[in-house]
Formats: structure tokens, C-alpha cells, sequence
């Protein structure tokens, strides 16, 4: 396979997730910060911090989608370390020199056995996210559907490619968690989700709030791009509930062509406001000037309006 390069359209099936992360391109989670565009620009500046639900679904999508991945053992973090001579505690005479005292990130020792275990390149976990985590992993393997979807074909694609615009063409690039073997037309897409929204209807709605249905036509754009002799035309999500990690709370759900044809639509308006952006080096925010008020028909009703 050709060595990746940035800038360069093409499909890559061993890429680390960190190269195809820092690479130039216009992705579907970009798309989503810009409403106005200059959202997208501080979004690049500053990405949100993860979260112990995004570094969740970090961790799973590793262990599932990517298991001959050489990956991080795990430490779990102590509910107590000794404490050292230096402790302040020691030196207010509140507990002796060995005494075992609740953990703190703020005293240097458990600092220190942080980055020890990171040097060691272990994963600082709590008890309670390896818990979850094996649970999660647990029920995804023993539901028959989720495992279906997740058996025969490619993890971790990641497509890059140029999409035409007004303003010329615009590098675009998508990161497809599994893609389905030739005899199969889908990709599926696995997401960790809160208590209840794995049903079908919360999932449904999901969908549309977070943009999923955006990223199901980048995705199958990106594929279809490259491998025109194995069309995909079908996302299949795989909702997996986070606080309850049973093979009885995962549930798989298609998106169907209305909805598709709608994150179509909405890709390839992203991806030309984008382009529009970029060549005139110019990204709106929220308004300029005086703006008369817009209201809803509900206010004017209210208020008599």
C-alpha cells in the first residue's frame, strides 16, 4: 500500500487514528461546528477536552475495532497510597508516616505513580471505567446482530478525497469504523450511549440531533469514492448503553434512504460553505450590523405580536 501522505486522496487501512486526526481535510465532525462557520475555527483552536464519555468510547473502539492493535495495558487507579514523609498530613501530625490515606492527584505521589504508569505506557483507568468498559465489550460480543456487523471486512478505514465545489475542489476525509466485506452493502458504526437512548425512538432522534445521519453519507461518499467495484449504500449504527452494559441494551440501527438523502444534502452544503470560507478567507459568525428580531410563530401568538 502507498505510504500515507497529507494532502494526497486515497484509502488507508492501517492508519493510526492520531496521523488521520492531525491530517488537513474537512471532516463530518468539523461540519458540525459551523453554524456560523467562525465556530469551526475556534473548535480547531481549542477541540473540546475529552471527557470521561468520549475517552469511553476511545477505549472501546480500540478494543473492538482495532484487537491486533498492540494496545495500552491498563493502571487502576488505588483507592489509598502510604502516606510519604513529605505528606502534609504527616506534618500536621493527622496520620504517621505509612498510614494509608485517600488517594489525591494532588499529593506528589500519586503524581508521580501517574507518570510512572504512563511511562510505562499503561492507561490511567478507574475501577469503575474497567468495569464499564469489559462490560460494554462483553455485551457487544454476545449480541448476535452487533457482532454480525462487526465480523467480516475492514476497521478503522480512513478515505481521503477531493469533493467539487464552487470554489474549487475541497479535501474531504472520513474515518469509517467497519466496513462490511463485498457480499454486504453496509458500513456499520458503533456509539456509546447514555441509559434509554439505545431504543430504537432515542436512537432515531439521536441521529438527527448529533448529525450521525451527516456522517452516514461522508462515510459512504468517502468509500464509494475509492472502491467503485464495492458500493456501500447502507449505515448501520450499533447503540450500545453505557450504564448498563447487556447484550440486551445494544440495538442496531439503519438509517433509511429519506434520512440519508437529507445528510447528503446537508455534507455537501457543509462542505461548500467550507470551501467558501477557505477561498475568500472570510468565516461569519453570528451576525453583523443591526439585526432586526425573528420570531417564532409560538411568541408572536403569545404576546399578541
Amino acid at each position: 500500500m502507498t505510504p500515507f501522505a497529507p494532502n494526497t486522496p486515497g484509502i488507508w487501512f492501517d492508519l493510526p487514528a492520531s496521523v488521520y486526526h492531525a491530517a488537513p481535510g474537512f471532516s463530518q465532525s468539523m461540519a458540525k461546528h459551523m453554524s456560523p462557520p467562525a465556530r469551526l475555527l475556534q473548535y480547531l483552536e481549542k477541540p473540546n477536552p475529552e471527557t470521561e464519555f468520549t475517552r469511553m468510547g476511545s477505549l472501546v473502539h480500540q478494543r473492538i475495532l482495532e484487537p491486533a492493535k498492540a494496545l495500552p495495558g491498563f493502571a487502576v487507579i488505588p483507592d489509598e497510597y502510604p502516606a510519604p514523609a513529605d505528606s502534609s498530613l504527616v506534618k500536621a501530625k493527622k496520620v504517621a508516616v505509612g498510614d494509608m490515606v485517600k488517594w489525591s492527584w494532588n499529593a506528589k505521589y500519586c503524581q508521580k505513580w501517574r507518570e510512572i504508569e504512563e511511562a510505562k505506557g499503561n492507561e490511567v483507568i478507574e475501577q469503575s471505567e474497567l468495569d464499564r468498559l469489559c462490560g460494554i465489550l462483553e455485551a457487544v460480543a454476545k449480541n448476535e446482530d452487533a457482532r454480525a456487523l462487526l465480523s467480516s471486512g475492514r476497521s478503522e478505514v480512513s478515505c481521503f478525497w477531493f469533493k467539487e465545489t464552487a470554489f474549487g475542489p475541497a479535501l474531504c476525509k472520513t474515518r469509517q469504523d467497519f466496513v462490511l466485506s463485498e457480499e454486504f452493502i453496509a458500513i456499520s458504526d458503533l456509539k456509546i450511549v447514555q441509559r434509554g437512548k439505545a431504543e430504537t425512538e432515542e436512537f432515531s432522534s439521536l441521529i438527527l440531533e448529533q448529525g450521525y445521519h451527516v456522517q452516514a453519507a461522508a462515510n459512504i461518499e468517502g468509500w464509494n469514492h475509492h472502491m467503485p467495484h464495492d458500493l456501500k449504500s447502507l449505515m448501520v449504527f450499533i447503540a450500545v448503553e453505557r450504564e448498563q452494559p447487556r447484550p440486551e441494551f445494544v440495538n442496531c440501527v439503519s438509517v433509511p434512504e429519506d434520512v440519508l438523502r437529507a445528510g447528503q444534502l446537508a455534507w455537501a452544503q457543509a462542505v461548500e460553505t467550507y470551501a467558501r470560507c477557505k477561498a475568500e478567507n472570510r468565516w461569519p459568525g453570528v451576525g453583523t450590523g443591526i439585526n432586526p428580531m425573528i420570531l417564532k410563530r409560538w411568541e408572536k401568538e403569545k404576546f399578541g405580536i
